[in-house]
């Protein structure tokens, strides 16, 4: 009997701590994420490609397969209307979104045509009026 009371007594006090400890474990691991680590070293950045000056840039040659491709023309107003429906008077690469060049300056870089600088007053049926 003796011996009974002591297993129980044992369970008890092995269930109490047991019980102790099921309320410690969640305390400790939050603790353990609390943010006392040092942050992990950032990852190196690479510094940004800078786009190539007009200067580095080649003239678009309208036999070009990118140029036959929009139906680019040097000349906005040689344009065969009849072709490219989407002309209108008034539509010149210098005020269309993708022109990358500087107002006033004859010829401009594009973004449908990257490394080739385009005719301020030429169009391409990539053309979208700037806003």
């Amino acid at each position: 009997m003796r011996r009974a009371i002591d297993e129980a007594s044992n369970r008890r006090r092995f269930l109490k701590l047991m019980g102790g400890s099921v309320v410690l474990i969640p305390i400790a691991g939050l603790t353990g994420c609390s943010g006392d680590k040092a942050a992990p070293p950032a990852a190196p950045v690479a510094p940004p490609v800078a786009a190539p000056a007009a200067t580095d840039l080649v003239q678009l040659g309208e036999d070009e397969p990118a140029a036959v491709a929009l139906g680019y023309r040097h000349d906005a107003a040689q344009v065969d209307a009849g072709k490219y429906p989407r002309w209108a008077a008034g539509q010149i690469c210098s005020n269309c979104i993708q022109y990358r060049g500087v107002a006033g300056e004859a010829w401009g870089g594009c973004g449908l045509f990257p490394g080739k600088l385009v005719n301020a007053g030429g169009w391409c049926n990539g053309y979208a009026a700037k806003a």
